[in-house]
């Protein structure tokens, strides 16, 4: 049901709606790549617009994050080809990969425990943060590389979700 209310959102919604819905299915599924979800992200990381791509491309990330899912890696392997000359497509298909391959598929960032009865408070702050820089990438990860001295005293450091063992979910 839900998917479904992403998806008319993507076809009837304005813009900046539109780039925020391959960050809220990639909420919706951390660390669980679904078939459909795959699917559908997998279409927008080809969208005509550069931020719905590149959210979708992190989405990506987000949602087989510590998985190491063949289906998504050849998908990531496939983009990395076709956005070889751009540079804000490439870093975001990097970082996904990356997620992808987190602990070598022995570390999930999904912040249910139990059978999704408990719900890890510090593990879903994370993902929101990385999720709220994701939804304005040319001012926060994609902009000039700053380092550590010129960040102290500013809010710019994401914190990140802390990574838990697949056998303590």
């Amino acid at each position: 049901m839900a998917i479904r209310t992403m998806d008319h959102l993507l076809h009837y919604s304005e813009l900046p709606i539109k780039r925020a819905v391959p960050l809220a299915l990639a909420l919706m599924h951390v660390s669980d790549p679904e078939y459909t979800v795959v699917d559908q992200l997998s279409r927008l990381s080809h969208h005509e617009d550069e931020q719905v791509s590149q959210n979708a491309i992190m989405g990506l990330g987000l949602i087989s994050a510590g998985t190491n899912n063949s289906r998504v890696a050849g998908l990531l392997r496939g983009l990395s080809e076709f956005y070889a000359k751009e540079a804000g497509q490439m870093f975001c298909v990097r970082i996904a990969q990356g997620l992808l391959h987190m602990g070598k598929g022995l570390i999930t960032l999904a912040p249910y425990h139990s059978d999704r009865l408990l719900l890890n408070g510090p593990a879903i702050s994370g993902i929101l943060t990385f999720l709220y820089t994701c939804l304005d990438m040319k001012a926060t990860l994609l902009d000039k590389v700053r380092s550590a001295s010129e960040t102290e005293g500013r809010d710019e450091a994401c914190e990140s979700p802390p990574p838990l063992p697949r056998s303590a979910c």
